[in-house]
């Protein structure tokens, strides 16, 4: 929405406007994580609020990235497997977290 936005108004993408958007992204990022790590601080599902705060901090990179906007957390990596993402995992294979909520590992 924000690219179609700057196709048909450029004139509004100036430099206080993407100051605004990266103040309100990391605004809403701040809140999602606080969130994450106030109901599931343990872990749930194979998920922890700090696999979960990762996750969110590499989706918010790639989205600033696709409407031009510098990344706000240089290095975040997704910690998803494939399986989790979404692609699909390897058939019949299990996507598996230990105990202690640490990275997920293939059965």
């Amino acid at each position: 929405m924000i690219n179609q936005i700057k196709l048909e108004n450029p004139h509004l993408w100036t430099e206080r406007f993407k100051q605004e958007l990266v103040r309100m992204i990391r605004d809403v990022v701040g809140l999602e994580s606080w969130y994450a790590h106030d109901t599931i601080p343990r872990g749930v599902l194979g998920l922890n609020a700090s696999l979960f705060d990762e996750y969110l901090k590499s989706i918010t990179n790639r989205r600033c990235s696709q409407i031009g906007l510098p990344e706000q957390y240089p290095g975040a990596l997704n910690p998803l497997p494939l399986g989790v993402r979404g692609a699909g995992s390897e058939e019949g294979e299990e996507l598996l977290r230990d105990p202690g909520h640490q990275a997920p590992y293939r059965r």
